[in-house]
C-alpha cells in the first residue's frame, strides 16, 4: 500500500508470507539387482511472515532520505526429530543423549527479528549524485556446499535449532555521474558487510543424506567488502559497458573446540570469494540493420583446497590437506560474439524478425569447473574438469508481431 502524505513525504506498507517446502535428499536403487538401499531424509517445511514500512522523504530538492523497518518471523514445522547432544563435547552421532519428536505442523524452532534500512541520496550537481545506505537482512534458508567433490554439491537447509538464520549488516557509499547529456554514465561504489551465523563444514564431514547434518557443520563469522566501478556509453553507433569489481568474502569458524577450528580459527576465503571480476560489452550498429555485439568476461577462480602432502595410515597412503581454501581454481575468462539482422524496413513496422548468429567462447578456452586429485600408480594425479570447454556456435530467429 502506498500513501502520499505530502508531496515530499511518501509511505509504503506491506506484508508477505513464504511457505517453504525443502526436499532434503533421497537415494533409490535403479533395479532389483542394485546394491543400493533406498534411503530418504524427511523433507523440511517452514513458514516466514513479514511486515514492513518504508518511507521516502524529500528533505530538499537535492536531498532525499529513505528509511524503512521490516520484521520477519520464521518457524520450522514438523514432522521433525531434534536431537540433543552431550555438553562440553563436539556434537556427533556418538554424543546424542536424547531426541524430541515434533508432529506434522508443530513448531520445532522459531526465530524472528527486525531489519532496519536507511538510504540517503544527495544531488551535489546537475549530473552528479552521492548515495549512501545501511541495512540489515535475515535469511532463513541456508545453502550448504561441498566444493571438494569432482562436481561440487550444493543443497538447501532451513534454519533449525542448531542453524540460526544468517544475518548481514551492510553499509555502502557511491558516486554516480552522467556526462555529455547522459551519453556516458560513470559510477564507483564501495561496501562493507558483516555476517553472522555463516556455515562451513568439518574435516571429513558427511553431507550427503545425513539425518544429523548439524554434526557435520560449523558456525562461522564472515565479512565482505569491495569496490565496484562502471562506465556505460549509451548513445552513438557504438555503445557498451565496462564494469570492474574488487571484492573479498572471508569467514572464520567460531567454536570452543580446538580440534574443530579451521585454519586455526583465522579468517580465510569463503567459497564465493572472487577478488577480481571484469565485464565488458560492446554493440556496433552497422548499415542495413546489421548489428555486431561482443561480450568478454573475466573473474578470479574460486578458492579450493589442494593436497600438500601425504602420509601412510594402516598401510594406506592418505592425502594431507593442511589449510582450507589456500589454493584457487584457475581464473575464468571467455569471449562471445554475435551478428544480428533486423528485418524491419522502418521503426514503425509491427511484424518483423531478427536473425542472430552467435559464437560462445570464441577462442575455445577450457575454463575449469573443478580440480580434483586421485591416486594412480602410487602417485597423486590432478585432473581438471571443464564444462563447455570449446567454441559453441548458435543461430536463433525471433519473430515479433
Amino acid at each position: 500500500m502506498f500513501y502520499t502524505v505530502a508531496k515530499s513525504f511518501k509511505i509504503q506498507l506491506g506484508i508477505n508470507a513464504i511457505l517453504y517446502g525443502n526436499q532434503t535428499g533421497a537415494i533409490r536403487p535403479t533395479g532389483e539387482n542394485s546394491s543400493i538401499n533406498a534411503r530418504q531424509i524427511n523433507p523440511e517445511q517452514g513458514r516466514e511472515l513479514g511486515a514492513y514500512v518504508n518511507t521516502e522523504w524529500e528533505l530538499t530538492p537535492n536531498i532525499t532520505l529513505m528509511a524503512g523497518l521490516r520484521y520477519s518471523a520464521f518457524a520450522l514445522l514438523g514432522p521433525q526429530t531434534v536431537y540433543g547432544y552431550a555438553e562440553n563435547l563436539p556434537p556427533s552421532p556418538e554424543t546424542v543423549v536424547d531426541s524430541v519428536q515434533y508432529g506434522s505442523g508443530k513448531v520445532a524452532q522459531a526465530y524472528g527479528g527486525v531489519e532496519p534500512r536507511l538510504a540517503l541520496r544527495v544531488q551535489v550537481a546537475k549530473n552528479t549524485a552521492i548515495k549512501a545506505s545501511a541495512g540489515r537482512t535475515r535469511q532463513y534458508l541456508n545453502l550448504i556446499s561441498n566444493t571438494t567433490a569432482i562436481t561440487p554439491l550444493d543443497f538447501w537447509k532451513l534454519s533449525d535449532r542448531y542453524l540460526p538464520p544468517q544475518i548481514a549488516d551492510q553499509v555502502s557509499l557511491g558516486l554516480f555521474q552522467n556526462v555529455q547529456d547522459n551519453g556516458f554514465e560513470i559510477s564507483i561504489e564501495g561496501y562493507y558487510k558483516r555476517l553472522q551465523n555463516q556455515i562451513d563444514y568439518r574435516y571429513g564431514a558427511n553431507l550427503i543424506l545425513n539425518p544429523k547434518i548439524e554434526t557435520a557443520l560449523l558456525h562461522a563469522a564472515g565479512r565482505a567488502y569491495g569496490v565496484e566501478f562502471g562506465v556505460s556509453k549509451n548513445t552513438g553507433r557504438l555503445t557498451g559497458q565496462f564494469n570492474y569489481t574488487y571484492a573479498r568474502s572471508l569467514i572464520a569458524v567460531q567454536t570452543p573446540f580446538n580440534e574443530l577450528r579451521i585454519n586455526g580459527g583465522d579468517y580465510y576465503p569463503s567459497y564465493i570469494d572472487r577478488p577480481h571480476t571484469l565485464n565488458m560489452q560492446a554493440r556496433w550498429s552497422m548499415s542495413h540493420n546489421w548489428t555486431f555485439s561482443t561480450n568478454f568476461v573475466y573473474y578470479t577462480g574460486v578458492p579450493a583446497t589442494y593436497p600438500d602432502g601425504q602420509y601412510t595410515y594402516n598401510g594406506d597412503v592418505v592425502q594431507d590437506y593442511s589449510r582450507r581454501n589456500a589454493d584457487r581454481i584457475p581464473d575464468y575468462h571467455r569471449l562471445d560474439v554475435a551478428f544480428s539482422k533486423d528485418t524491419r524496413f522502418n521503426k514503425a513496422q509491427k511484424r518483423y524478425g531478427i536473425w542472430t548468429l552467435g559464437i560462445y567462447n570464441v577462442y575455445a578456452h577450457k575454463n575449469p569447473y573443478s580440480i580434483y586429485f586421485t591416486r594412480f600408480n602410487q602417485r597423486t594425479e590432478s585432473y581438471r574438469l571443464s564444462v563447455f570447454g570449446t567454441m559453441i556456435p548458435s543461430i536463433a530467429y525471433n519473430f515479433y508481431f
